[in-house]
Order: C-alpha cells, then structure tokens, then sequence
C-alpha cells in the first residue's frame, strides 16, 4: 500500500529571505511526517489483527484437532467394546459339540471316592470356531455329589487343559476365559445313581443342572 503523500508545491519558497525553511516548506515537512507516521500506524495496526486472527485461526484448528482426536479415541473405545463383546459372546456361546463326554465311577484307588472323565471333545464357538480339547480323569471325589466341570483357554486353541472341578455351579460358569464343560454326580457308594452332561448350543435346553441327575 502507496503512502498518501502531499506533493510540495513548486510556487512556494523552500528558503525564504532570511536563508531559513519558509513556512510553506516547514508545514509540508510536518504532514509528511505526519502522514508516515499515520501509515506506520495503521500498518502496526493492521499487523496485529493479522496476528490476532492467525491467533484466533490456530485455537480453532487446534480445537478441530482435538474435536478429531476426540472422536476418533471415541470411535476406537467403541471398536474396542464392540471386539470385547464379541469375543465374551465367543466363549459365551461355545459349547461341547459330542454328548456322552463326561462320566463317573468309584475310584479305584480309593473305593471312599469318586471320579469324573472327560472325554476327548470338540468345543465350537460362537463364531463357529472349533477345537479339539484332550480329556482326562479327576479322581478323589466325594461320592453322591454334583460337581461342575471348566478349564481355562485364554488363547481358544485347546489340546490339553487343566481341568477345575466345584460344587458351586457360579464358579464354572462360561464368563472371560473360563470354558464350562459341564455338570456331573458322581454315584454313591453302591456306584449307582450320578450323571449329567455337557453344555449345548444355545438355544437347545437338552438339559439343565442338576434337573436329569439322579445322586443316591
């Protein structure tokens, strides 16, 4: 931008008689002055709003960028809720795909006991996945008790598990890693009574603890 200057004018004296400025000089010297410095200050003037909205420009992109992240850690949070109700629900709606997988006797090693196998099953997920898990036996059982089968499997992948057994059937419920097998009475004494089975499909009540288990 053009500095607005007063052009002297050519008729007047720039020295008067006495060898000094005449006043026409002296006057057009003080509006030149002064209209730079009313540029000056204007330009500073206009510097500071540039600088105030590159201020204000910088608050509202930081403020977008953190809108952004904001939403984005939101939609993240939510992928991950969302992953972490999908796979509880995995393992939630798994189940022993055979049936006859568990079963009881007197423990021959101690006829004052029992004892449960497992047999080698297959466990299907709820995202149709399925593993082989290995079976085993669990001895020193008390006899004529209802006793739930789980095992731990972080992982899902199966093969051989150390099996938990419990009375309190909210101890092997299927909940994080926890893999509920299933429900079983050990016989009595006599070796008769006991059984159970194993958990199914969702959806299909084949049967429930302890409704279909007979302990003497």
């Amino acid at each position: 931008m053009a500095i607005p200057f007063t052009r002297f004018n050519i008729a007047d004296r720039i020295v008067g008689d006495n060898g000094r400025p005449s006043v026409p000089f002296h006057r057009w010297i003080n509006d030149t002055v002064s209209t730079i410095i009313s540029f000056v200050n204007d330009q500073a003037a206009t510097v500071a709003m540039i600088l105030e909205a590159l201020r204000l420009a910088g608050i509202a992109v930081q403020t977008a960028n953190e809108a952004k992240e904001a939403a984005l850690a939101a939609t993240a949070a939510a992928a991950d809720a969302a992953a972490g109700a999908a796979a509880v629900g995995v393992v939630v709606n798994s189940y022993v795909v055979e049936t006859g997988v568990l079963s009881s006797a007197i423990d021959p090693a101690d006829p004052t006991h029992a004892t449960i196998t497992v047999a080698n099953h297959t466990r299907q997920y709820g995202d149709t996945t399925r593993v082989a898990v290995t079976g085993s036996t669990i001895a020193g059982l008390a006899q004529s008790t209802q006793y739930y089968l789980s095992y731990l499997d972080p992982d899902h992948t199966g093969g051989v598990v150390a099996y938990e057994v419990t009375t309190n059937p909210s101890e092997a419920g299927q909940s994080g890693d926890r893999h509920l097998v299933g429900g079983y009475a050990t016989p009595s004494s006599s070796g008769s009574g006991g059984g159970g089975g194993t958990t199914r499909p969702p959806g299909i009540p084949s049967w429930k603890f302890p409704d279909n288990v007979n302990i003497e």
